[in-house]
């Protein structure tokens, strides 16, 4: 079984490009070099200029989207291996979300709602600025 079977996004031109790795920040979009970093960024250059690109899911499962003041807008998606092993991708500081995938609960006690079943290279929607991105336009994914 393949796992991550594509990026999360189509080839584009200009490119998006990976400008954040994992673990700590280097300062590329303006962070405090050194801060833990939890995910990737991916950004679009035109010019000068970051602009949005479409967002696709990395693999098959289950989304949900939600709202939070680090992540802006994003959507999660759960992988169920077997019964002992599952694992989440988070998606964020999305600007728009395709919306078939259903909102997570607010209230944490309350059950999820069944999530929109995807395959790999859904659509899910549009790199934004929601969130803590200091106004650039990015992915932020892990």
């Amino acid at each position: 079984m393949k796992i991550l079977e594509c990026y999360p996004f189509k080839l584009t031109e200009p490119p998006v490009e990976l400008i954040e790795g994992f673990s700590a920040y280097d300062g590329n979009l303006k962070d405090k070099p050194g801060d833990l970093h939890m995910g990737i960024d991916y950004v679009r250059r035109k010019d000068d200029k970051f602009v949005s690109f479409e967002v696709y899911s990395c693999h098959d499962g289950e989304a949900h989207q939600g709202l939070s003041k680090t992540w802006g807008k994003f959507v999660t998606i759960k992988k169920i291996i077997n019964k002992n092993l599952r694992y989440y991708t988070i998606y964020a500081h999305l600007s728009k979300i395709n919306l078939n995938i259903p909102l997570l609960p607010k209230d944490k006690d309350r059950e999820r709602p069944k999530g929109l079943k995807v395959k790999s290279g859904f659509l899910l929607g549009r790199a934004g600025i929601t969130g803590r991105t200091n106004r650039l336009i990015q992915l932020h994914f892990e």
